[in-house]
């Protein structure tokens, strides 16, 4: 089942894309209108992103919200779409993310997590041109992300002694028995703002599979880019 989220974002792409498929009907014989369409070429493009938190939802549909800080870089490449009459175009590339989070589970305990993992996504994207310099970009698609490393450092403090342990996020043992899993499959949608050469971005990411035994992941990140 969707979580509300999912449902907004998805709402909104939808009805983006089926107003400005109005306005390019309408438009589609010639008449004058701000509201233009564009479509380039292949372009290369990379990008920087932060998303402030990563939640989870478990199974029960409880959401936890973990302080979790992502950055992100990215480089994407962006072909037309063969034999489309709309601005359509594919998008495929890679993205390197790092969560990181320090917290403290217990008194005289602090921790920290890292988390580096490659997400590959595969979207489809519309370019809207509202001037020769602005073009609004609504796009949504599916990714596979491999979660490469990931440990927790903790310490424990007294006033005799300091002692600190590293653990493998994705070991049974060191889990509990909850480990992290190396494989994720999710779906992600948002909207780029590009102005000439550069944008910005917002983007909404979930994951299909589980993160945890009985959990899922969402990210919302915020984004600035380029095209090279």
């Amino acid at each position: 089942m969707c979580n509300k989220n999912t449902s907004l974002v998805f709402s909104l792409l939808v009805c983006i894309t089926l107003g400005f498929n109005t306005l390019y009907a309408q438009n589609s014989n010639g008449a004058s209108s701000i509201f233009k369409t564009t479509q380039e070429g292949t372009m290369h493009s990379a990008f920087a992103s932060f998303s402030p938190a990563l939640s989870t939802t478990a199974n029960n549909n409880t959401t936890t919200y973990n302080n979790y800080q992502t950055y992100s870089l990215g480089y994407y490449i962006t072909n037309p779409m063969p034999g489309a009459s709309l601005p359509l175009m594919i998008e495929s590339g890679i993205t390197i993310n790092w969560h990181h989070q320090d917290y403290s589970p217990a008194p005289n305990r602090s921790a920290t997590e890292d988390i580096v993992s490659s997400k590959i996504p595969a979207n489809l994207l519309m370019r809207i041109g509202l001037s020769p310099d602005f073009i609004i970009s609504p796009y949504a698609g599916l990714f596979g992300k491999a979660n490469l490393f990931g440990k927790r450092t903790q310490t424990y403090s007294s006033s005799a002694e300091s002692k600190t342990e590293t653990e493998n996020l994705f070991d049974k043992g060191d889990m509990s028995g909850n480990p992290y899993k190396r494989i994720l499959i999710g779906y992600n949608a948002g909207l780029r703002f590009q102005y000439s050469k550069y944008y910005a971005i917002i983007e909404y990411e979930s994951s299909f599979t589980n993160l945890t035994y009985n959990s899922k992941y969402h990210l919302t990140s915020f984004g600035i880019g380029f095209i090279l």
